[in-house]
């Protein structure tokens, strides 16, 4: 962010942009199966659709905070991002209890295991897009 903006073509970035959200989307099917698979081991029998609904339901406010990057300024889209992240971890330590009929004892380890899970998830994207981008599969062209 301190030096110069770097600038992409309007159908390099769309590339990106479009690949980077399906990639989202596809890391929080990801995460609901981990979820509906770790389930089982703190004693809750839920169907898969209440593990997407709450993987979903907890990285909505990370997905509404890429509102932020119309203001492009690093302080501000970290301090938004960092928000977003905070209420999603609430929203997922209070729903699990909630959604996955888990005791709260129980639903704490269970969250704390969802989060792992998912910071795992979100590293294996960003270590695909840049191995993706090296080797030049996806070939961004800047202006």
């Amino acid at each position: 962010g301190a030096g110069e903006a770097v600038h992409l073509t309007h159908d390099s970035a769309l590339l990106i942009a479009v690949a980077m959200y399906f990639a989202l989307i596809a890391g929080v099917f990801a995460l609901a199966y981990l979820a509906h698979w770790m389930a089982v081991t703190f004693g809750a029998k839920p169907t898969f659709t209440q593990t997407l609904e709450l993987a979903a339901y907890t990285a909505t406010p990370v997905f509404m905070s890429s509102f932020a990057a119309f203001l492009p300024e690093l302080w501000f889209v970290v301090c938004v991002g960092l928000v977003a992240l905070a209420y999603s971890v609430y929203l997922l330590y209070t729903g699990v209890p909630i959604l996955m009929h888990i005791p709260e004892e129980r639903g704490f380890i269970y969250a704390s295991s969802v989060v792992t899970c998912g910071l795992i998830l979100l590293v294996i994207i960003l270590a695909a897009t840049a191995i993706l981008w090296t080797n030049g599969i996806v070939h961004p062209m800047f202006t």
